[in-house]
Formats: C-alpha cells, sequence, structure tokens
C-alpha cells in the first residue's frame, strides 16, 4: 500500500508539473465551457446537460491524454526505463496511474461545476454531481485503453497533437460539445459509431428523463474495451518480434 501511494503522488507531480498536459486536460475543459456553453444555458435543464457533457469531455481528455503521452514517453524516457529496472508490480504502476488519472478528471470536472455554479442557472445538487463523476470513472475504461494504444503507436514528437486531434474530434462528432440531435446530418449518423456518443449517455440520462440509458450503449463500451485490449496484446506480440 505504501508503496502504491508513493507512485499516486509521483504520478501526480509528473502530471502537475506539466504545462502542457495541465492546459490541454485540465484548463482547457473549464475554458470551452465557458465560451462556449455558458452562453447557451437558458435555463436550468440546458446548464445541467452542459455541465454533464462537458464534464464528459474533460474527463474524456484526462484519462486519454495522460495515458497516450505517458505511454509514449516511456519508451525513450530514462526516469520510466528506469522504473521497468525496479521490483515494482506492473500492476502498481497501472493502477497509480489510473488513480491519478481519475483525481485529475475529477479536478477538472469540478472546476466545470464551479464555473457553472456562478454563471448558469444550473440547479444541479452535489449529489447529482457525484453520480456523474461516478459514472464517468466507470466508464472510463475504454479510454484508458485506447491511450494505451495510441501511446505505443505514436513516438513522443507526434502523440501530443496526434492524441488531442483524436480527443477534439471524438467529443465533438460524439456529441459531447452539442447535443447530437443539432448536429449535421453527417455527423449525426456517425456521432452512434463513436464510444464518446455512448459515455455521454451515461451521464445524459442522469439529466434528461427523455433519454434511456439502452443496454446497447453499456454493450459497446465493454465491446470496444475488448477490442482494444485485443489491438494492445497484437502490439506486444508485434514489439516482441521486431
Amino acid at each position: 500500500m505504501k508503496q502504491m501511494s508513493s507512485n499516486i503522488l509521483l504520478q501526480l507531480r509528473i502530471s502537475l508539473r506539466d504545462p502542457g498536459f495541465m492546459f490541454t486536460s485540465i484548463l482547457l475543459p473549464a475554458c470551452l465551457y465557458w465560451f462556449f456553453a455558458v452562453p447557451e444555458s437558458g435555463n436550468s435543464y440546458i446548464a445541467n446537460f452542459l455541465i454533464a457533457s462537458f464534464s464528459a469531455f474533460a474527463f474524456f481528455g484526462v484519462m486519454f491524454l495522460q495515458h497516450a503521452v505517458h505511454t509514449s514517453q516511456e519508451k525513450h524516457n530514462p526516469w520510466s526505463l528506469y522504473l521497468q529496472t525496479l521490483p515494482i508490480p506492473k500492476i502498481t504502476l497501472f493502477v497509480s496511474r489510473f488513480v491519478t488519472a481519475v483525481f485529475l478528471g475529477s479536478l477538472s470536472c469540478v472546476m466545470i461545476y464551479g464555473v457553472a455554479q456562478f454563471f448558469t442557472p444550473s440547479d444541479m445538487s452535489l449529489t447529482l454531481f457525484t453520480h456523474i463523476l461516478f459514472r464517468l470513472i466507470l466508464g472510463s475504461v475504454p479510454f484508458l485503453l485506447m491511450g494505451l494504444l495510441v501511446g505505443r503507436l505514436f513516438n513522443p514528437k507526434s502523440v501530443v497533437p496526434t492524441a488531442n486531434f483524436i480527443h477534439l474530434l471524438f467529443s465533438f462528432v460524439g456529441g459531447l460539445w452539442k447535443p447530437p440531435e443539432i448536429l449535421p446530418e453527417m455527423l449525426q449518423k456517425i456521432s452512434p459509431l463513436l464510444p464518446t456518443y455512448h459515455y455521454g449517455m451515461l451521464v445524459w440520462s442522469l439529466i434528461s428523463p427523455e433519454i434511456l440509458l439502452q443496454n446497447s450503449s453499456l454493450y459497446y463500451l465493454f465491446g470496444f474495451s475488448g477490442v482494444l485490449l485485443v489491438l494492445l496484446k497484437l502490439t506486444d506480440r508485434l514489439k516482441k518480434f521486431s
């Protein structure tokens, strides 16, 4: 347990000292919420819906970007290579990074919630916001795996722009910036094919009584995780043969 705590604190320090990561993953979602969501929050329902959507956008970003960037850097970073030589179980490093991402993702969501309470007519309670965070944490596993895969496929120089492009593209087309039904018709057809759409369903169903969380969304997230696990295994085998 002490080893786990030490690794969590280490991961937190590494992340918090990275200006690029702090801006894109922690501050950027709140800034985008300020510019795009606050002006559209005309009533409490819309305000609450946008809080849920942008919280999903923020949590997805932290979970995906952190694992993509750090996984790519580990291939060449002397400190990371040194850690791999220590008698530390891989599961300890993995859990430490996941817990760190959960903390930072929650922090980003709290910033959005704080902005909303001051500048929108939102009446979202802390209890409901906690439920939203809980679902975002449970549903974030596919994006953790997606980050690991992208980190393995791209080098440290190309992983940052690539991961940020994927993050923004999947968020917008998946309906995390604007409700899927008001996207252009072509994007409305693409939206349900993306994991971010089904991730959004986890929290949209808490806001609107008209939106029911379908089993198909849960099956999609589970299935997407399974496909990513297979791809990660394939990259492991290719690495051994190379």
